[in-house]
C-alpha cells in the first residue's frame, strides 16, 4: 500500500485548480502491469478530467521531457490539434 490507499483519495484535481504543474507516469509497466494509456484512462475517470485537462497533463509531460524544443513544439502542436479534433 502506497502513501494514498485509494486512487480517489488523490488530491488531483485540487491540485490542478491550484495550478500545480503535474504529469502522469507509469513507471514501471511490466511491474505494475499497466501503460501509460492505462493511466490516463483511470485518472480521466476517476477524478472526471475534461479534455482539456487530459491534453494540459499531456503537455505538461512534453515539457519536461528531455527533448530538444523542435521536438517539444512538434509534440505541443500535435496535441493541440488533437484537441481541436
Amino acid at each position: 500500500m502506497g502513501l494514498i490507499p485509494e486512487l480517489r483519495e488523490y488530491p488531483l484535481q485540487t491540485f490542478l485548480e491550484a495550478g500545480v504543474i503535474m504529469t502522469l507516469n507509469s513507471d514501471d509497466p511490466a511491474l505494475f502491469g499497466t501503460s501509460i494509456e492505462q493511466e490516463f484512462v483511470k485518472a480521466a475517470g476517476q477524478f472526471s478530467l475534461s479534455s482539456e485537462q487530459v491534453a494540459g497533463l499531456c503537455k505538461n509531460a512534453v515539457r519536461a521531457a528531455f527533448l530538444a524544443e523542435e521536438e517539444k513544439e512538434l509534440l505541443l502542436a500535435q496535441i493541440q490539434q488533437a484537441v481541436a479534433a
